[in-house]
């Protein structure tokens, strides 16, 4: 359901919407492997160019649910972290400019994959990458067009995508060293590793804080910030619970009179 139809729904009085803040992300995945974005400068730039409190605005017609945050899990998990905070918080425009300038940036397009029905802030963003001087081509594809173009590292240079409320860094599958964008530098499969044996959350927390950090350094990806999800149930129903991450159907719910 779209957040910016929240108050239609409010205004209902045999609707109750449901609103689960902290559910999701937008991401920009980068292509690490080849083209533009295997430069850290490139990527480094994209971030600078970024405004993800105007394209939670356009998404979500406010930013009242949003949280303009850069940790991969929403507050109230037990992997919160703050690592990397600095660099997502301190983007520019202008050192985005000077970032292009120090990569010798010639113009080359840079090609931007999306869903429109599904990351309507695809020409949006497109915007804000040419405010620092990028050119950029935009290409919006169906569901299983973009599911095959980004297996083809020749074929993109970033794709709009998203997260959702993740109970473990196990479970976040952009992490996986297969997945398009393939970020498989030595320092992430080493943290990876080390998140993956400890025993229990405590003794894995130090090593994902370092891997937070990591992904901000190497910028493998753009995560957003958190937004929320919206749910809406007829008002006779009872014993609904929002969903969260990867959970899916309804259970111990019923009709009231």
């Amino acid at each position: 359901m779209s957040m910016d139809q929240l108050s239609v729904y409010e205004a209902d009085p045999s609707l109750e919407p449901v609103v689960s803040e902290g559910a999701g992300f937008s991401l920009l995945q980068l292509n690490n492997k080849s083209g533009l974005m295997a430069d850290l400068k490139m990527r480094q730039a994209v971030l600078n160019s970024v405004d993800p409190v105007a394209i939670a605005t356009q998404q979500l017609g406010g930013t009242e649910y949003f949280a303009d945050d850069s940790s991969l899990f929403p507050k109230g998990s037990p992997w919160y972290s703050d690592a990397g905070a600095d660099i997502y918080k301190n983007r520019s425009v202008d050192a985005g400019k000077a970032l292009l300038q120090e990569a010798g940036y010639d113009g080359t397009p840079v090609r931007v994959l999306y869903r429109p029905d599904s990351d309507g802030y695809g020409p949006l963003l497109k915007q804000q990458l040419e405010g620092i001087g990028f050119v950029v081509d935009l290409q919006a594809m169906d569901a299983a067009t973009f599911g095959s173009a980004r297996t083809d590292p020749s074929k993109w240079d970033i794709f709009l995508a998203g997260g959702t409320a993740y109970s473990d860094p196990l479970t976040v599958v952009f992490l996986n060293d297969d997945f398009p964008g393939w970020w498989t530098t030595d320092e992430k499969k080493s943290l990876m590793a080390d998140v993956t044996a400890g025993k229990n959350i405590e003794a894995r927390l130090p090593a994902w804080n370092e891997m937070q950090q990591l992904i901000w350094d190497e910028l493998p990806f753009v995560k957003l910030g958190h937004e929320p999800r919206l749910s809406v149930i007829g008002a006779s129903i009872g014993g609904f619970e929002p969903t969260q991450g990867t959970v899916r159907g309804f259970y111990n719910v019923w009709i009231g009179n």
